[in-house]
């Protein structure tokens, strides 16, 4: 029984993990924007710097996700929280990056005068 427990908790620390991602996926899409409305050169290389730590965290689900399938042959229950994980890192992943490009577009430009005040971004990143 001893390993069906480590086998929960790594599953329950697995999602824990994504959820973590999650956070701070949507904290650095957050800041992107807001680099950007500012201007904040400071604000966008932490957000290159997290982007790192972000994809260090997808890598490690990812193999910690495979391990599982491979070790532990889980349920089919489990086995679709352990796919889930790997679909919705993807995506996380994906906002990070955009976010750091957002945040590369802000160390090149923001020294220029915007062409027009911005509007619609901010109100768009609030929506979503």
């Amino acid at each position: 029984m001893a390993v069906r427990k480590e086998y929960t908790e790594d599953l329950e620390k697995l999602k824990e993990d994504v959820l973590k991602m999650g956070e701070l996926s949507k904290e650095s899409a957050k800041n992107a924007i807001q680099a950007l409305v500012q201007r904040d050169m400071e604000l966008a290389a932490k957000i290159l710097k997290e982007n790192a730590t972000i994809d260090a965290l997808e890598f490690d689900i990812e193999r910690r996700c495979i391990k599982l399938i491979a070790l532990q042959q889980p349920v089919v229950a489990d086995l679709r929280t352990i796919e889930t994980c790997l679909k919705i890192i993807t995506d996380f992943d994906r906002v990070s990056d955009l976010a750091g490009d957002i945040a590369r577009i802000v160390l090149r430009i923001a020294d220029e005068p915007f062409v027009k005040p911005l509007i619609d971004i901010p109100r768009m990143s609030e929506l979503s």
